[in-house]
């Protein structure tokens, strides 16, 4: 009996496998001004650390579905009445492993004690940075005495 063969490109399709590959050497933004109100949520714009390239929809689809280290910068964009732009940038790392529609969830928390620390009405836009980290990146930024 001949043996069965696997199909030659589900290997280099594994978009698990991909995701995983990626996942310690991403960078997601987001602005609530790009909310989608047709399709109900945020909007993301996903690239490597490395290079700057986006990634695929696949790929953010999957990673989505893992728990991650995130280094999270929420963001609040100001205009002063003279037309000076400026922003208020708070960076924290998640304290756990989290999966990526998990930081909806924790930047509104976090963007609320960012808000008391600015001017409400030079307020324009809100947003946030989510970087993921490797496990070592995770605890040398949190305890930088111990590194």
């Amino acid at each position: 009996m001949p043996k069965s063969r696997k199909n030659k490109h589900a290997k280099h399709n594994n978009h698990w496998k991909r995701a995983r590959m990626v996942s310690d050497n991403i960078i997601m933004e987001t602005r609530e001004s790009w909310y989608d109100i047709a399709g109900g949520g945020l909007e993301l714009k996903a690239r490597h650390k490395s290079h700057g390239m986006p990634l695929r929809s696949v790929d953010i689809e999957a990673i989505k579905k893992l728990m991650l280290n995130w280094r999270v910068r929420v963001l609040i964009y100001c205009k002063a009445p003279d037309g000076t732009r400026y922003t208020e940038e708070r960076e924290l790392i998640t304290a756990e492993r989290c999966k990526l529609p998990e930081l909806d969830d924790f930047f509104k928390s976090q963007k609320k004690d960012a808000l008391q620390s600015v001017n409400h009405t030079h307020v324009f836009d809100t947003g946030f940075i989510a970087e993921t980290l490797t496990d070592a990146e995770r605890d040398r930024l949190r305890n930088p005495e111990a590194a």
